[in-house]
């Protein structure tokens, strides 16, 4: 299913948000402007997965009494109550009420927020009778996909499992199912990642989960929640970040994080969730096993959107050789690896563990 989200932003006059942390220093910001909300907003959104090409329709309307910024914004059934959450929140952090009846309604003294989520029912054809018939293919390139945020859904993930490919589950600690799923994985001899939270450039606004670990987090803490994380979950074969776009651009505090995930693994995958990222290069530094994705493949729900972003990464993967791309553990990624990962390898291009295109 789609969902479609329409937000209206009402006025300027905001007052004091919410103390931001910036490194280890805390800063009191006023938005003067709509141009500022907006900024906090986009920032949001990016830490939420939710890309550009969802954001279908944004609106501006002032009046002397009011700004409105409206979006239109499309979104998946799967996603709708976690993102209703975040939403909730970040308004509710930022001194909004907020009631609920057929839409989430926010308000303060010249600024009301109104956002519409809708699901209508979308119905897509796809089968589970799939074969690897890869005998006569001439392979050109190799493509690792790692499935993030699992840990929530054990029926989703022993589908996942079930798929005649060598994926990675990664999976996000104190989740509902955090260790079965990672036993699930081990059943099926897919490698399993630890999906360790770390903190977005959205934050305190977004929260990236228990166990994150901050740019405020000193170093003998980091030791304890990377000790924490992996006992939720047990053996692991390597990490990525989740979220984490403001830690992974900080030089120091990857160098501390990483200095403690090589305890339990020497494999470490950037995720790219900032494209000023160091993690990459200070995983090589200390001569680990390191890798970097260069595309998420379901940052809109629907197989056809999915479909395209397989074939867009088969066809930058024969360019490179070697790739790593991203999706989730949700229904209709599942379903779209399922019915068209078989054409990726038509192509020439051959689904591998992730320890098959990482380096050191």
């Amino acid at each position: 299913m789609i969902g479609i989200i329409t937000a209206s932003i009402v006025n300027i006059r905001l007052q004091k948000l919410q103390t931001e942390y910036s490194g280890n220093e805390k800063s009191t910001v006023k938005v003067q402007s709509s141009s500022e909300i907006e900024k906090k907003i986009k920032l949001f959104l990016y830490d939420h997965e939710i890309s550009k090409d969802r954001v279908v329709s944004k609106n501006i309307k002032k009046t002397k009494k009011a700004d409105y910024l409206e979006y239109t914004i499309q979104i998946s059934e799967y996603e709708r109550d976690s993102l209703r959450n975040s939403l909730i929140n970040f308004f509710t952090k930022n001194n909004f009420d907020f009631s609920e009846e057929n839409a989430l309604f926010f308000h303060k003294p010249g600024l009301n927020i109104t956002f519409n989520l809708k699901a209508p029912p979308v119905k897509e054809n796809y089968t589970d009778n799939y074969d690897i018939n890869s005998g006569n293919i001439d392979y050109k390139a190799n493509m690792a996909i790692i499935l993030d945020d699992s840990g929530y859904n054990l029926d989703l993930a022993e589908k996942a499992a079930s798929i005649k490919y060598p994926l990675t589950l990664s999976i996000i600690p104190y989740t509902p199912y955090d260790s079965e799923t990672a036993e699930i994985a081990r059943k099926h001899d897919k490698t399993v990642f630890l999906h360790l939270p770390m903190q977005p450039k959205s934050y305190p606004d977004t929260e990236p989960g228990k166990g994150a670990i901050l740019l405020n987090t000193p170093e003998t803490l980091i030791k304890i929640l990377v000790d924490k994380n992996v006992e939720q979950i047990g053996k692991i074969d390597g990490v990525n970040n989740h979220m984490g776009s403001a830690l992974t651009e900080n030089r120091l505090k990857m160098t501390e994080s990483l200095k403690y995930i090589k305890k339990y693994t020497n494999t470490f995958v950037d995720s790219h969730t900032s494209a000023d990222t160091v993690a990459y290069n200070i995983c090589k530094e200390m001569k680990m096993n390191c890798g970097i994705s260069e595309k998420f493949i379901d940052n809109n729900g629907n197989l056809k959107y999915i479909k395209n972003k397989l074939i867009e990464s088969a066809e930058l993967a024969i360019k490179q050789k070697d790739l790593i791309v991203i999706g989730h553990l949700r229904p209709k990624t599942v379903n779209a690896l399922i019915k068209f990962l078989p054409e990726v390898e038509q192509m020439g291009v051959k689904i591998v563990p992730i320890q098959k295109v990482i380096q050191q």
